[in-house]
């Protein structure tokens, strides 16, 4: 059965759906430094949540984030052992500001009160 309210895009413009799951298992969302260091092998979906609309539609739901903030010249690099490899290798910072970048110019942001990290 469907998450009603969690949405994932898999890859590319493929348009959100939702999130089947089982009830003996739990749903894990990678990061995007995740995604890096295993080659692609696992996924780091953009992913959203709706705010359900009626009390009709409120289910029980445990949520834990866990955000680990590694040192800003951390590098991601793939296993030596991945003779192809999908990304370049890239800091930890300069990953995080891709990502802020990215984000900021898909959701139209116009302000920028931060500055890229030296």
């Amino acid at each position: 059965a469907p998450y009603p309210h969690l949405k994932i895009a898999a890859r590319g413009d493929e348009p959100y759906r939702l999130v089947s799951h089982d009830e003996s298992c739990l749903t894990i969302l990678l990061g995007e430094p995740m995604q890096k260091w295993s080659n692609d092998r696992w996924f780091a979906p953009l992913h959203s949540v709706d705010l359900p609309r009626t009390s009709q539609d409120m289910v029980a739901k445990y949520t834990l984030a866990y955000f680990r903030n590694a040192d800003y010249e951390t590098v991601i690099a793939a296993s030596q052992a991945d003779s192809a490899r999908v990304f370049p290798d890239v800091t930890i910072g300069e990953n995080w500001w891709s990502m802020y970048q990215r984000s900021k110019n898909a959701f139209g942001v116009k302000f920028d009160t931060l500055e890229k990290p030296s």
